[in-house]
């Protein structure tokens, strides 16, 4: 089939970009899938950072049509000049278009993504710093504004706006493009660094065992990863050739979307153990219910926990559900900073 001659027939590239992409958001909908799931089995409703979470997957779903379009229509992973020999300047034309509107759906599923984790922290640490929940507020509005100031910015990016996508309008204009990808890509991974950065000061006060915290430091490593990941896209796109940009942008493009679809993963991660817990109650033959109640910990052991907590004035311990998995279903928080509230998360 001619509509898939540029594609399949000749665009390893673009091969590789429909396998990698296709496993990637399979896996998040499996990850929001359980996440969901995980809801349930801990009673809880679905709260912001849930619905955030939902509506970011399906700003990468439409990312995803969109980059499969660019693929299989716009010869995505084809030179130029091979384009313009086979199928004309339409299809080069479709392509620049396809790409516009990537650029947008991805700015949008990258904020959705960044409040649902931010939201998520103050669910879960929230109520135990006003210092903290302030930056958390600041940062969700440093994503939101820079977020709505990338989108503006490739609005304003060319002069006609056509001209983006067709270079043949007369006394049409562009600004640096190279600078408009390169500015908002140095921003994010500011960004990202400090969404983070943000919990690790509380996270290392968890009381918790140290199979959890190792669990815990899986799920930063993979926020982590996000973060290099965006920081291996500068190089890329330094080296981006305008003139040629349905080949160039390969790996650009394989790793911008790379992005919010790791995101997605590692934003689940965190509210999955009661799903992990139950699959491993029903491979030891006993219930979660059983297996709840006796990680419980005794009355007296609660007691040594608070007449610890009393000898230190300055650090806030906190019984909360908040990281609740049908195994370990308390844990206590320890903050420094003075306060004389135990609050809950």
């Amino acid at each position: 089939m001619d509509l898939m001659d540029p594609s399949l027939r000749y665009n390893l590239r673009g091969r590789i970009i429909l396998i990698v992409l296709t496993t990637f958001l399979f896996l998040d909908f499996v990850a929001v899938g359980l996440r969901v799931y995980a809801k349930r089995l801990m009673r809880k409703s679905m709260q912001l950072n849930d619905w955030a979470l939902i509506i970011s997957l399906l700003l990468v779903t439409a990312l995803y049509c969109i980059e499969i379009a660019v693929v299989l229509r716009g010869g995505l992973g084809l030179h130029v000049e091979w384009i313009l020999l086979n199928k004309g300047m339409p299809t080069l034309m479709l392509a620049g278009k396809l790409v516009f509107a990537a650029d947008i759906v991805w700015n949008l599923s990258l904020m959705a993504i960044k409040i649902s984790i931010l939201h998520l922290y103050l669910t879960l640490f929230g109520t135990v710093m006003t210092k903290f929940r302030h930056a958390v507020y600041a940062t969700i509005a440093l994503v939101v504004v820079s977020g709505t100031a990338f989108i503006i910015q490739m609005f304003a990016l060319c002069r006609p706006l056509a001209f983006f996508w067709d270079k043949m309008i007369v006394g049409g204009k562009c600004s640096d493009e190279r600078l408009a990808y390169l500015i908002p890509n140095i921003i994010n991974i500011v960004i990202d660094f400090l969404i983070f950065g943000l919990p690790m000061p509380l996270f290392w006060g968890l009381k918790v065992s140290t199979r959890k915290k190792i669990g815990a430091c899986v799920v930063f490593s993979i926020g982590l990863s996000i973060c290099i990941l965006a920081a291996v896209r500068v190089k890329y796109i330094l080296e981006l050739d305008f003139n040629d940009f349905t080949y160039s942008l390969y790996l650009f493009s394989i790793l911008g979307i790379m992005e919010p679809m790791l995101a997605i993963i590692s934003a689940c991660l965190p509210i999955l153990p009661p799903v992990f817990a139950k699959c491993k109650a029903r491979i030891l033959g006993r219930s979660p219910t059983s297996t709840h109640k006796s990680s419980m910990p005794s009355s007296s052991g609660h007691s040594k926990s608070l007449n610890s907590a009393q000898k230190s004035p300055n650090a806030i311990h906190i019984r909360s559900d908040a990281f609740d998995d049908l195994e370990h279903p308390l844990i206590e928080l320890q903050v420094t900073g003075k306060s004389n509230d135990t609050l809950p998360v």
